[in-house]
């Protein structure tokens, strides 16, 4: 919904805008979108890593449900890495710190399981 309310602002702004900026309004919704873009793949990036933590703790406890849960954390990494991929621009320095951030721990969570 947000991004239908910026590009319907974007358009109207631009009926009232110059050429020359035309072109800015219409980066900045890219911009904006792409923005949006990241911080939803870092979301599930996040929920991600915090279900494969849960996973692998009840897998060293022993609990045989974690390797059905494992089967479905593959499918949802497959899903993710190749969302990177397709990811539009580069993250903003903020984004940057937060994948960093959640990269750090499963990289400490991997290191004490």
């Amino acid at each position: 919904m947000k991004k239908i309310v910026l590009t319907i602002a974007a358009a109207a702004f631009l009926f009232t805008a110059n050429a020359s900026n035309e072109v800015v309004v219409s980066q900045n919704v890219i911009e904006m979108n792409a923005a949006d873009e990241w911080d939803d793949i870092l979301k599930e990036y996040e929920a991600y890593v915090d279900k494969y933590i849960a996973c692998m703790k009840k897998a060293k406890a022993g609990d045989l449900s974690a390797m059905a849960d494992l089967a479905e954390l593959m499918e949802k990494a497959e899903k993710i890495s190749a969302k990177l991929e397709k990811a539009e621009d580069e993250m903003s320095t903020a984004q940057a710190a937060r994948y960093a951030k959640i990269s750090a721990k499963l990289a400490e969570a991997a290191k004490n399981l």
